[in-house]
This record gives C-alpha cells, sequence and structure tokens, in this order.
C-alpha cells in the first residue's frame, strides 16, 4: 500500500512484495475452487444433472475481488484508519464503499448465472433473483471488502517495518563505514609525521659532514611529500606506486648508511597492478634498517620481493642484520601498518617479521591481489 522502494538495498522486499500478489491470485483461485466444488456435491447430492463447466463459469465472479484487491489496498493507502485525526470519517468511508463492492459483486454474479440459463428471466424475475442473491451473501461480501482491507493494513504495516529495518541497517552500516575510515586516517596520519620525523633526524645527522648530502635528503624528502599529498583522499595505492615511494624513500636512507646498504628490488611487472595500502612498504624497510642493520659495521642488505599466489599478493622485506629472539616488538610504524591492514581487509590480510636461518629478518606483508582501477 505504501510507495515501493527504488533502493537497491531493499529488492529483496520488491520480491516479497511481487510474491504477496501471487499469492493473492492463487487465493482468490483456491476460494472459487472450493465454491465450485461445493456447488457440485450439492447438485450431485439432489440427485439433478450437473455440468462442471457450467459451474466453474458460475464461479467466475469470485475474481471480482482478485482485481478489486490493489484497489482496494490503494484506498485503504490514501484513507487509513489506524491512526490519525481522520480514522472515523475514514472508517465511515470504508464502510459506504463496502456496501457498493458488495453490491457490485453480487450484481456481476446474478448476471453471469443468468447468462447461463437456458431460458433467460425476465426484467422481474432477474431483479427478483437479485434480492433473493442480496438477502443471502450480502454480508459476506461486505466482510469480503473489510478482510481484504485488513490484510492490506497488514502488508503496509510489514512493509514499514522492513523498510524501517533497511534504513536503520543502512545507517548502521554508514557509519560504520565512516568510523573505520576515520580510524584509517587517523593511523595513516600517525605514519606520515613518525616518518617525517625519522628523516629530518637523517637530515641533522649528516648536515654537518655532507652537506650535498642533506640536501639531496630535502629533495627527496620534498617529492615524498608530493607523492603523499596526491594521494591523501586514498587508503590504497597500486604496488608501482608504492614502490616508487620506497624508492626515494632508499635514497634519502642510502645517504645515511653511504656504501654499508645494499639493496635489490625483485618486483615482477604484473603484481605491480595490485593495491596496497599506502605507505605500507615503508615502515617495513625502516624497521629493517632501524633495528636490523643499523650499528653493524658490515655491509647491510636488502632484499625487497613480491609475488602472486592463488590471488594472494606476498610483499617480503628481507634483511641480514642482527635478527630478533623471539616475537617481534611492533612498534609505532609496524603497529599502524598491521592495524591499517585488519581495518581494511579484515583476517584476508597479516604482517609477520620472523627470523631468517641465514641470520636476519623477513617482515612478510599478505593481502588480496585486487588489481587497482588506475592500471586497468
Amino acid at each position: 500500500m505504501s510507495t515501493e522502494p527504488t533502493d537497491p538495498a531493499a529488492a529483496s522486499l520488491t520480491r516479497t512484495r511481487a510474491l504477496v500478489w501471487i499469492v493473492v491470485l492463487l487465493f482468490w483461485t483456491l476460494i472459487g475452487a472450493i465454491a465450485a466444488v461445493q456447488e457440485y456435491i450439492a447438485i450431485e447430492t439432489r440427485g439433478s444433472e450437473v455440468s462442471m463447466i457450467r459451474i466453474v463459469v458460475s464461479n467466475l465472479p469470485i475474481y471480482f475481488w482478485a482485481l478489486a484487491t490493489p484497489l482496494i489496498f490503494s484506498l485503504g493507502s490514501a484513507y487509513p484508519i489506524h491512526g490519525g485525526s481522520r480514522r472515523v470519517p475514514f472508517a465511515v468511508l470504508h464502510l459506504a464503499l463496502s456496501l457498493v463492492f458488495a453490491a457490485v459483486y453480487l450484481a456481476l454474479v446474478a448476471v453471469v448465472s443468468e447468462s447461463l440459463r437456458e431460458t433467460p428471466l425476465n426484467a422481474a424475475d432477474l431483479w427478483g433473483y437479485f434480492k433473493y442473491r442480496f438477502g443471502r451473501a450480502f454480508h459476506v461480501s461486505v466482510l469480503t471488502y473489510w478482510a481484504v482491507l485488513g490484510f492490506g493494513f497488514a502488508m503496509d504495516s510489514y512493509s514499514r517495518l522492513k523498510e524501517r529495518e533497511l534504513e536503520a541497517a543502512r545507517t548502521e552500516l554508514e557509519l560504520e563505514t565512516r568510523l573505520v575510515q576515520a580510524k584509517l586516517d587517523s593511523l595513516k596520519m600517525q605514519l606520515n609525521p613518525h616518518f617525517l620525523f625519522n628523516t629530518l633526524n637523517t637530515v641533522s645527522a649528516i648536515m654537518s659532514d655532507d652537506l650535498s648530502g642533506a640536501r639531496r635528503v630535502i629533495a627527496r624528502l620534498s617529492e615524498i611529500l608530493r607523492i603523499n599529498l596526491e594521494s591523501t583522499n586514498r587508503q590504497t595505492v597500486p604496488l608501482r606506486k608504492e614502490i616508487e615511494l620506497l624508492e626515494l624513500y632508499l635514497e634519502i636512507e642510502q645517504e645515511r648508511f653511504k656504501d654499508r646498504l645494499a639493496v635489490e628490488i625483485d618486483v615482477p611487472a604484473e603484481v605491480m597492478k595490485c593495491e596496497v595500502p599506502h605507505f605500507t612498504l615503508q615502515p617495513l624497510v625502516e624497521n629493517a634498517l632501524t633495528h636490523g642493520l643499523s650499528g653493524s659495521e658490515s655491509i647491510g642488505r636488502l632484499w625487497i620481493r613480491a609475488f602472486e599466489n592463488g590471488g594472494q599478493l606476498t610483499v617480503s622485506v628481507r634483511d641480514n642484520g642482527r635478527g630478533i629472539d623471539g616475537s617481534a616488538n611492533f612498534g609505532v610504524g609496524l603497529g599502524n601498518t598491521k592495524e591499517r591492514l585488519k581495518k581494511l581487509y579484515g583476517e584476508s590480510a597479516a604482517l609477520s617479521i620472523v627470523p631468517v636461518e641465514e641470520g636476519g629478518t623477513d617482515a612478510r606483508l599478505t593481502l588480496p591481489c585486487v588489481v587497482s582501477e588506475d592500471e586497468q
């Protein structure tokens, strides 16, 4: 009775309503079939000849109520009697309408019955037959109108309830999405100052000994900040852009480590299209440099590799540093990275840091390989 929702989220409700109309048609067909069987048994019990076709045709007027059901529903929606200040006038209106619908139905019954007679009745006899039907079935027809009206009210109440539930679910989902986005933005904002602080420390450390190197660090930092600003509104970027950002960061660290740092990047072109959380690899490399290679007099080596297997992308950052004992300690960078993965991918992504037998540590990032729209 109320306006059907056009929101795709309410498609199930629309299908339910379509099913209701089918049930209405089947219901009146069943009522007509029951009436036809009763009439057949009554005539046969009296020993009279009976034609099943004639009985079925005489009960076809029952479809008047099937066709009238949508109209009654619409009238109930336009003039509701279950609330509001005008429910009494509307109740009187529906009482009058029930009398009209009952009269039309009984007139239709009389006309169909007359058309089946071998000897047509004259006008006086036909009027008498109508009064006979009127006296026996008028109250039943009036009650039929009210039954249909009541069913319409019930269906309308159910529809409104489902619509409210759908709206509540949409609102809850929207609020949850906004909350998750706010948390992701907060984590991302924590990473950027952390990275900036460490980079400025690098500039400070080499400023007195290598002024040109400090200038190169500042230039690379400026480029990183530019790329970061371009991706401010994005949580994920193609792996290709993340590798470009990582290469700039490694150039900064190369100024600090000089010849004591060797980096090998092996990332196939086919996985460069996969989406990864923005600013995710830098904390992994920073952790390897800070906790794995820093303080070592020997050449520090980093191996950065990525591969895809069964729809899962794995990015590995391995170093040959002093390694770890027991479980890894997740600081600000790695802790935020792990939390962002959980918010973005749930249980489908993971970050693990494990020792390597030959020495060093392997930080592995695993997440679904979703091809970026920018790369399609």
